[in-house]
């Protein structure tokens, strides 16, 4: 009876164990997934014409940085409208302009974050330059909420609209 009590208890023991780290290791995984081209997808693909995806993550991952990067960045096509649009295509990670203000990009105060330079440890060097490139320039257009965790960018000449996001 004793021996079967604990053979019983090893297994519960077990299951209370395993079960925590399977379901973080999953979640892990799902979110790790989750950093591919589908998320700029699913931001534009019918709200604004592109041509390729050039970066992307719906989340940051898991169990990680408590603070980081999502991003959708695309190449424009040919169709895309000259003025930057505004559009949201499903809750608040979908959403894609708003008040729209003439680049080049405002000085950063010593109290807005910086998510286009934090987040490009992420990008490549050319979709880097890209950025950096439309912002300085006249002729394009971003928004940045106030404290600078979210950066909208809309360049007809560049080709490129990105959101990037840098948060929890």
């Amino acid at each position: 009876m004793l021996k079967k009590l604990l053979k019983n208890a090893i297994k519960i023991i077990t299951f209370i164990i395993t079960v925590p780290i399977i379901s973080f290791y999953s979640c892990s995984l799902y979110r790790t997934h989750n950093s591919d081209p589908k998320y700029a997808s699913e931001v534009f693909y019918g709200n604004l014409p592109y041509k390729e995806v050039l970066e992307s993550r719906k989340y940051h991952p898991f169990g990680q940085l408590n603070w980081d990067c999502t991003f959708a960045i695309v190449l424009l096509s040919e169709a895309a409208p000259q003025k930057p649009p505004t559009f949201q295509a499903g809750n608040w990670r979908y959403k894609f302009g708003g008040r729209w203000e003439a680049t080049p990009i405002a000085e950063l105060n010593e109290n807005t974050r910086n998510a286009t330079d934090f987040c490009g440890q992420y990008f490549s060097e050319a979709t880097n330059d890209k950025i950096k490139r439309t912002l300085k320039e006249p002729g394009s257009w971003y928004i940045r909420s106030p404290v600078g965790e979210t950066v909208f960018i809309y360049s007809y000449k560049e080709k490129l609209a990105a959101r990037i996001r840098f948060g929890d």
